[in-house]
């Protein structure tokens, strides 16, 4: 044993040779960056979390949505009416031969109101369609003959309609088959080919002098969020009206003239068979092709609800990153070029509430809506964030810059949020102008460093 020491012990000086302090300034850097770095992991991790609190919300909103709309009716997809002519082939099997109509017009008038339950809404809403036009006798006639049926039931025939939520069906006013009312039946009678659906009884006369089989209805239905209607005649005209200000027109077809304003919209539709990839007749064998074809060909509106407030907190939650990088770069810079060390505890304190602005975002936006909760939200944050500033800075400068820089980029979020069509465009300047702004300030960061150190 020596005199001075212990044996294994390191004197003062030789421990202050591997002190923080005592590192060289890029290492100092180095390290710390690495460290900051590490910090940043527990915040992304409770991003991610909010994310998927998020999404389960956003579930929870549409499973909610769907049970309203299963108790008061399904999004509703019309398809018809389709004359359906029993014959008995060579072999003696019965079969149908299905005839589309000439001329298909239907009208109708949408009237939409806001469901809820809890917190949560779903839009439906109440229709009365007026469904008129007519068949030709000739085609039906040209179509049996080329099967070659043995024998044709003419008395058996019927006009079924497609429907695709029939609980919803509030009753008609009449469905009436060359100029007589026809009593009303369960399912369409042609469920291969239409589905769901109702019927009436037909018994067609081939000697007939007019070739036009006429056919009206008025449906009342009900519905929830879109009326689609497949375009089955050779010539199919549609007009819908709503007192909706933001309806969206979906399907294959878009309206050939639309009116929409802050009192609603009117839509018309103009459909040529020209266009269509199914012919006039559907024979046996076919039913399932052309079911799929009818479906694709469908056209209507859906009452477009404002973009849901979860939608928007998942596009801004991805933006979270970019948050909390902004505010630690400014922190080391702050940091480096100041007399005042920020702690690594200081800077996982900072990412807390630069995280829960997300939080707050989700949780008030489900009650007052996006806009007033993300004014709200950024405010308790930019408060929380300037203010630990100032006490960690000690410089009510930096604070102030702190409050301006992090107002800017909620700023910009909040533009890129609402304007999908310019958000890349100005989320690239936003990210550029960032860039300029991080390299203008590092351009003497060694030289400063250097300078604090003395």
């Amino acid at each position: 044993m020596s005199s001075g020491v212990w044996e294994g012990e390191r004197s003062e000086p030789e421990k202050d040779r591997y002190s923080f302090s005592n590192l060289p300034v890029q290492a100092r850097m180095f390290l710390k960056l690495v460290a900051i770095a590490l910090v940043l992991l527990p915040a992304i991790l409770v991003l991610d979390r909010i994310y998927l609190m998020v999404k389960e919300r956003e579930n929870y909103y549409h499973q909610t949505a769907q049970e309203i709309a299963h108790l008061w009716g399904k999004e509703q997809v019309i398809k018809g009416p389709v004359l359906s002519v029993p014959f008995q082939s060579k072999d003696g099997r019965r079969s149908y031969v299905h005839i589309l109509p000439e001329k298909l017009r239907i009208e109708g008038d949408l009237d939409p109101e806001i469901r809820q339950r809890g917190i949560f809404e779903a839009v439906v809403y109440r229709t009365e369609l007026s469904v008129n036009g007519h068949f030709s006798l000739k085609r039906i006639q040209d179509s049996l003959a080329k099967i070659n049926a043995s024998q044709v039931f003419y008395e058996q025939s019927f006009v079924g309609i497609g429907i695709s939520d029939t609980h919803s069906l509030n009753g008609s006013s009449g469905f009436s088959v060359d100029g007589k009312q026809r009593e009303l039946r369960a399912n369409s009678g042609a469920s291969g080919l239409l589905g769901n659906g109702i019927h009436v009884d037909y018994s067609l006369s081939p000697e007939r002098s007019n070739d036009e089989i006429s056919f009206k209805e008025k449906l009342k239905l009900n519905g929830a969020q879109s009326l689609k209607i497949a375009a089955v005649g050779a010539q199919t005209d549609v007009l819908l009206k709503a007192p909706w200000k933001d309806p969206t027109f979906v399907g294959r077809h878009l309206p050939v003239a639309k009116e929409v304003s802050e009192q609603g919209f009117t839509a018309h539709w103009d459909i040529s068979h020209l266009g269509q990839t199914f012919g006039r007749v559907v024979l046996p064998g076919q039913n399932t092709v052309v079911k799929d074809k009818l479906i694709a060909s469908s056209f209507g509106v859906k009452l477009h609800q404002p973009v849901s407030p979860y939608r928007l907190v998942v596009r801004a939650i991805k933006y979270g990153l970019l948050f909390l990088v902004v505010t630690f770069g400014f922190y080391f810079l702050s940091e480096m070029t100041t007399r005042h060390p920020v702690h690594l505890v200081q800077y996982l304190v900072l990412s807390a509430p630069l995280c829960l602005f997300f939080l707050l975002l989700l949780s008030m936006a489900e009650h007052f809506g996006f806009v007033p909760a993300y004014l709200a939200g950024s405010a308790i944050v930019i408060t929380m964030a300037s203010a630990y500033t100032l006490s960690v800075l000690a410089s009510k400068k930096k604070a102030i810059l702190s409050a301006v820089s992090l107002a800017g980029l909620y700023a910009a979020l909040f533009f890129m949020l609402k304007e999908q069509d310019y958000s890349l465009l100005f989320g690239t300047f936003t990210l550029v102008a960032l860039t300029a702004v991080f390299m203008w300030a590092t351009k003497d960061l060694t030289w400063m460093s250097s300078k604090v150190q003395e």
